[in-house]
């Protein structure tokens, strides 16, 4: 469906949402992708058009929130590496594949799901004890996330982000700072193989990229100087949780 077939909505009203969804996404130091989706799925959007529009978006407010981030914490430089190389060609993978809408719905329904609870619940997937992962972890997470990364059209934050807290390969801090520039090389994995079905997106599509980047900036900002990262996670799951219940039983 193209923006201008939106008769429900209008389009400020549109650029309002998405700037507000890039602003607590980045806040977190994600890129919004399972948020745009949502948003685009209840508008009823192509889902070809939905997983490259998402990454576009996802691909710029990530990269946004890890320029932020990154003077916060150490880079993990060596696990990020181990991890994204294996991410990269699943994601191509994942993007190439095609799936129908139910299907497609129900995914992103699951992934909203669990992107709640890691935001309601920080506490449970942060391990205090530090450990060094084994090359094989690092092989099943990296080559696992990318591929449903792929082919949902994510960046695979929101997947990273408790799986490397949880394992106690990371701090808050490191972690957020990972999963935002695994976003973008994801992302851009991901819209690269999705392309090879052709492009999708309608042309006034991209004055709304202008929005997601001033939320992006502001939220990610507002995050490292001023607000807490835990209360934004919160708040932003209870959203995502009432958002995965409507999609996957509407």
């Amino acid at each position: 469906m193209q923006i201008a077939q939106i008769s429900e909505i209008t389009d400020w009203m549109l650029s309002l949402i998405l700037a507000g969804v890039a602003f607590l996404y980045a806040a977190v130091g994600h890129g919004g992708a399972s948020g745009y989706l949502f948003v685009m799925a209840l508008l009823d959007f192509d889902p070809a058009m939905m997983k490259q529009s998402a990454l576009i978006l996802n691909i710029i407010v990530a990269g946004i929130a890890y320029f932020n981030f990154s003077k916060a914490a150490v880079f993990p430089r060596k696990i990020f590496l181990s991890l994204i190389v294996f991410s990269i060609p699943f994601s191509f993978l994942g993007g190439m594949l095609e799936i129908s809408n139910t299907i497609f719905r129900i995914l992103l329904g699951l992934v909203l799901i669990f992107t709640a609870i890691r935001m309601i619940l920080p506490a449970w997937f942060q391990n205090t004890a530090e450990r060094i992962p084994q090359f094989w972890q690092l092989m099943l997470a990296g080559s696992g996330i990318g591929f449903v990364s792929g082919l949902i059209g994510i960046g695979g934050g929101v997947l990273l982000s408790p799986l490397v807290l949880l394992a106690g390969w990371s701090d808050l801090k490191q972690s957020a700072q990972m999963s935002a520039l695994f976003i973008v090389v994801n992302s851009i994995s991901g819209l690269v193989g999705g392309m090879r079905h052709g492009w999708h997106i309608p042309s006034d599509w991209y004055g709304f990229i202008i929005p997601a980047i001033i939320g992006g900036i502001i939220g990610s900002w507002l995050s490292v100087h001023k607000f807490s990262s835990v209360q934004m996670s919160r708040i932003l799951g209870l959203v995502i949780a009432l958002a995965s219940l409507k999609l996957i039983l509407t």
